[in-house]
């Protein structure tokens, strides 16, 4: 590696959801949420055993299911988890909740 090399990187991030309002019911509906999210590495470089290698063009997926709970009109809440599908990836599985609140 010379000192011109850099890992860091522009990344672009995209994804794709839908969702569903199934119970429709004031002030409580809920809605299941399937999601993919997806990052493509544009340049820099990996850490690896054997030494730094390019991370150019690695492409990272992960599919995420969950259910959000809207409360009233300005509240809501999340649960979901998520896998990671393709074999490089920041991290493997996970569990999400979330609080939101619109103003």
């Amino acid at each position: 590696m010379t000192s011109t090399q850099q890992f860091g990187s522009n990344v672009l991030v995209y994804g794709l959801g839908a969702s569903y309002r199934f119970h429709p019911r004031e002030p409580l509906r809920v809605a299941p949420v399937l999601e993919f999210v997806g990052w493509n590495i544009r340049g820099g470089y990996v850490t690896q055993p054997t030494g730094p290698v390019a991370g150019s063009g690695t492409n990272i997926g992960n599919a995420k299911l969950g259910a959000r709970i809207v409360l009233g009109g300005h509240s809501s809440l999340y649960f979901g988890f998520g896998r990671q599908l393709t074999h490089i990836g920041w991290y493997r599985d996970f569990l999400r909740m979330e609080y939101a609140r619109a103003f």
